[in-house]
């Protein structure tokens, strides 16, 4: 990932940021401009930026020597892509990162890590995550991070949503990818959140 399209994701990140400011704001009579430098700063606003890696969620005696296919999201190497674009939205708009986690880790064979994501997928298994992070319920605004797996979220992504609230709050998605782009993630993601839940527009890369 060079520079240039560090740039330009932070430019999105400051623009979603700002939107997520004035849907979340509760002070009304504040300016719109307020509202997006609040954001841009993470202040009045709290800022989860949760994400799921394939480099956090396996054990590899030598990550660098893991063959990877390179016209896929998938990255064994720390930090993965997800945390890599996790880290850079922290840098633009603060927050809490934390990294999505599975207990029974995949496989670092890529054959047979897409092999399980498939079963899981095909099945509909949401697979065991370890618990947090604490106080979810503070968080009103919330970077939702993953890569494409199988054409969707990995279903350790579905674990997470489904185990905690996303009532009232604004989701920001962003998204790894190869050749697929996001496919049918929004898709996906969007029948899970509850109604009063905002979905914005995702950054994918």
């Amino acid at each position: 990932m060079g520079k240039h399209l560090q740039e330009s994701i932070m430019h999105q990140v400051k623009t979603l940021a700002a939107a997520a400011a004035l849907l979340c704001s509760t002070a009304l009579s504040s300016p719109a401009v307020w509202a997006a430098e609040d954001a841009a700063q993470g202040a009045e606003h709290n800022i989860l930026i949760a994400y799921f890696t394939w480099a956090d969620n396996t054990t590899a005696a030598d990550p660098a020597s893991v063959d990877v296919d390179a016209t896929t999201s998938a990255s064994l190497l720390v930090p993965g892509n997800a945390a890599r674009l996790a880290a850079w939205i922290q840098e633009e708009v603060g927050g809490t990162l934390y990294s999505i986690k599975v207990t029974e880790p995949y496989s670092s064979d890529y054959n047979i890590c897409l092999d399980r994501a498939a079963d899981e997928r095909d099945h509909g298994i949401r697979p065991e995550i370890e618990p947090g992070p604490e106080n979810f319920n503070s968080f009103d605004i919330v970077f939702l991070g993953y890569p494409n797996w199988w054409y969707s979220l990995p279903m350790a992504v579905e674990s997470f949503v489904a185990e905690h609230d996303f009532s009232g709050k604004t989701v920001i998605p962003f998204c790894t990818h190869g050749t697929g782009g996001l496919a049918r993630s929004l898709i996906d993601l969007e029948a899970l959140l509850p109604e009063d839940c905002t979905l914005l527009k995702p950054i994918g890369i």
